[in-house]
């Protein structure tokens, strides 16, 4: 048997392309020559089809759905790389080519169409903050969002320095747009602001030193740190070896410091000696008399004769009789002395001692 095709073909099967129309028709001639003309067989074309835009952009390790520009719900759409094929698209963070087939079920045959697109990434925009971390109740601290790109903090400050006075986390966002698509860098910092140390005042102390060359001092102010100038003691406690005001630095962190001062108060019991004669005769002993007020405060020394008149008188106890008036030599006799000296008794009280007693000039 022979076999002629509409197209002009005479293979015992023919190709059925689009350009056929509904489809063809076969002529079959036997070897007797008898001829059978079949009928056209008809034959259906789907036009399956689908496009992805040449490149698409993200984020440098930011996943992104690439999708088709239209999708058709009669489509099956795999992808050849990994992901999670949302809704035809695909989910994605791999840079670099992806390709898409779309296939369109006709019985139990796929017909099926591809594109392909780029995934290209964009760099993220470089965001640091700078800046002190802690202050001061009352200061202020400036941070610095370091960034080439638009920056945004988390109060609505659109400039790069900040200026904040208050504890906390504060957020600056630098953000770059490229291709029609914004990355963003989140950068963060926390502040604080630290109260200045309570000063408790420590009431003047009052010792003698006579008891003991070292004395130990301390505050009830509290604080992380403490630095005594006057010793290099970095304790709330110093040791001190005479009278005077003394300074401590308190600190709450290494910034937040107050000072304080304490005062020492040297307070020796008062201790009297007269004695009861002396011998102004240039011999270089007991030349001269005073009532010896040791630790005295105030010292008031009068001295009379045998009626009644003043002979002597001072209030600076290093000041003596010498045994004279008005230069000029006194005679031997026993002359009657009233003193007043002030000062401190053994539990730092004030104390006024009087007292009146003879002395005898002997030459």
């Amino acid at each position: 048997d022979t076999h002629l095709w509409s197209d002009g073909t005479t293979n015992n099967s023919a190709l059925v392309t689009g350009q056929h129309g509904p489809g063809l028709s076969v002529t079959v001639t036997d070897a007797l020559g008898c001829i059978n003309v079949g009928d056209a067989i008809p034959v259906t074309f789907h036009n399956v089809s689908v496009d992805l835009d040449d490149v698409h952009y993200h984020c440098t390790g930011e996943s992104t759905i690439i999708s088709p520009n239209s999708i058709d719900p009669n489509y099956i759409y795999n992808w050849s790389t990994p992901g999670d094929n949302t809704d035809g698209g695909l989910n994605t963070s791999t840079d670099g080519k992806h390709v898409v087939t779309a296939l369109l079920k006709i019985g139990n045959i796929f017909c099926p169409a591809k594109d392909s697109t780029q995934l290209i990434p964009l760099n993220y925009p470089h965001l640091s903050i700078m800046g002190d971390t802690l202050a001061c109740e009352g200061e202020s601290l400036i941070l610095e969002a370091v960034s080439s790109n638009t920056i945004m903090w988390s109060d609505g400050n659109a400039s790069n320095e900040n200026t904040v006075t208050e504890s906390g986390t504060y957020f600056a966002r630098a953000s770059l747009t490229s291709n029609g698509k914004t990355c963003t860098t989140i950068d963060s910092i926390s502040v604080r602001f630290d109260a200045f140390p309570e000063v408790i005042a420590t009431p003047e102390i009052n010792y003698c030193f006579e008891y003991d060359q070292n004395h130990t001092i301390f505050i009830n102010t509290e604080g992380d740190n403490y630095e005594w100038p006057h010793s290099g003691s970095t304790a709330p406690i110093a040791n001190v070896q005479e009278e005077g005001t003394y300074s401590v630095i308190i600190y709450d962190n290494e910034k937040c410091a107050v000072t304080q001062e304490v005062v020492v108060k040297e307070k020796c019991p008062i201790l009297l000696y007269v004695p009861n004669a002396f011998s102004p005769n240039n011999d270089g002993i007991n030349e001269t008399f005073t009532v010896v007020g040791h630790n005295a405060v105030t010292f008031e020394l009068t001295i009379f004769n045998r009626w009644g008149e003043v002979v002597f008188k001072s209030t600076d106890a290093n000041t003596h009789w010498n045994g004279t008036i008005d230069g000029h030599q006194v005679q031997e006799d026993v002359y009657i002395w009233k003193a007043k000296v002030t000062g401190y008794d053994e539990s730092y009280s004030y104390k006024i001692i009087e007292k009146t007693g003879t002395i005898t000039l002997v030459r």
